[in-house]
């Protein structure tokens, strides 16, 4: 799995695959995500994912 952050919205996202455009806003300016970034995605996901169990 490789993580990416788009450098024009800042959203970060995963793929299995090699990414050249943002899964959000669709521009070609991303980069690999940092550490940190990487941390906050993870920590986004499953505080996302125990949300939609309450619902």
């Amino acid at each position: 799995m490789k993580y990416y952050t788009c450098n024009k919205c800042r959203y970060t996202f995963c793929s299995e695959e090699e990414c050249e455009r943002c899964a959000d806003c669709g521009k070609k300016d991303i980069r690999p995500a940092t550490e940190e970034e990487i941390n906050q995605y993870l920590k986004f996901r499953e505080e996302f994912k125990d949300d939609k169990k309450q619902y």
